[in-house]
């Protein structure tokens, strides 16, 4: 303010030499009989006069350019360049042509549903895999030798601790079915995740592994029943309840999906054999979340000791990104397993699933 301050008096200053000069102009030179007459008049007078003379000194360009040029020398103020009075008055102004100031865009960041899922993955003791824009081939398998000699072919057959079920049962592959017209959904009645229960199944009951599979059309019952789609959750409880009702034994507990994410995310090639990934899901909001997911670690450490890349690694899910539970409550060995996605085709489902039910076994030969 005190800067501001000066240079108003030295305007004032200025302002007045000009009018001095301005009533020498208008009377030719004589100052003293213009002046003595000035006073005689009325205020009015006197003001109108000392306007119309700077008016009058003005309007001559070549003395508008002085009076400028005088200012300019005296002050560094320009009278045609207004930033150069705020460039000294004002705090942290800059002192270049403020017209070449511009406005940078903040960089775009990704999708905060993205970058969420990111730091889900982020955030797992297992392994998290990055996808590639291809493909993933991997020619050196390498087999970590069993520390324990108990062996899931030792175990009683009738004895069925397994339970493998399909929440969403139809959903299919693009090689075997298109998409449908409504909702554009990739789903058959036949061909569809119901069979990679049965093969499940059927690879771990060659191990020993007692094993029950449900093949019940949960979406079929849901249209019968004029329910939506997203009880489908509460269908497959039902299966659940009934088959640990009848089998006391049962403990761990598969529900098969496919995801939808495109071949290059859901595929590997080992030894030359090509797999559809393997994603393992956890029910953030289940009462056994934490020990589900532990389940879920150590069938993602040895799936990656037995054929690495098999697996797209884990992540939690709460009721922000779906429906939180997944049936997960009923056990604490309970998991949901994304095989592959809509490109990969029935055999290539088959590999993972011969696969997955190898590190199953040693699972069950490991101590816990």
């Amino acid at each position: 303010m005190i800067g501001l301050k000066r240079y108003w008096y030295l305007m004032s200053f200025v302002f007045g030499f000009f009018m001095a000069f301005t009533l020498y102009y208008a009377t030719n030179g004589s100052v003293i009989s213009f002046i003595s007459p000035l006073f005689q008049q009325t205020e009015t007078t006197v003001v109108h006069r000392l306007i119309n003379g700077a008016r009058l000194f003005l309007l001559d360009e070549s003395n508008k350019k002085m009076a400028n040029n005088l200012l300019e020398l005296s002050s560094d103020v320009n009278t045609q360049e207004l930033h150069t009075l705020l460039n000294k008055e004002l705090p942290g102004a800059p002192k270049s042509n403020w017209e070449t100031m511009v406005a940078i865009a903040p960089k775009k960041g990704e999708n905060p549903i993205t970058e969420l899922q990111k730091e889900k993955l982020a955030e797992s003791p297992a392994k998290t895999l990055r996808t590639e824009n291809n493909p993933i081939v991997l020619e050196k398998v390498t087999n970590k030798s069993r520390t324990n000699t108990t062996t899931a072919a030792s175990m009683d057959k009738n004895k069925r601790i397994v339970f493998v079920y399909q929440t969403h049962n139809r959903e299919s592959w693009l090689s075997v079915t298109s998409p449908t017209k409504v909702t554009n959904s990739v789903e058959h009645p036949t061909k569809n995740m119901t069979l990679m229960g049965k093969k499940l199944a059927e690879e771990l009951t060659d191990k020993g592994i007692g094993t029950i599979v449900n093949t019940d059309d949960f979406y079929q019952n849901l249209l019968d029943q004029g329910q939506s789609y997203v009880d489908s959750y509460d269908e497959s409880l039902k299966a659940i309840k009934a088959a640990k009702k009848e089998n006391k034994n049962l403990k761990y507990f598969f529900d098969l999906h496919r995801d939808d994410k495109p071949r290059e995310k859901t595929t590997v090639t080992i030894n030359g054999k090509v797999y559809a990934r393997i994603f393992f899901v956890v029910g953030a909001s289940s009462k056994y979340s934490d020990k589900n997911r532990k389940f879920a670690e150590e069938l993602h450490n040895i799936m990656e000791s037995k054929y690495p890349g098999l697996s797209r690694g884990i992540i939690d899910k709460g009721e922000d990104g779906g429906d939180g539970e997944y049936n997960q409550s009923v056990s604490p060995n309970s998991i949901l397993l994304e095989i592959g996605g809509i490109e990969n085709s029935i055999g290539e489902g088959y590999n993972s699933v011969e696969a997955l039910s190898e590190a199953f076994e040693e699972y069950l030969s490991n101590p816990h």
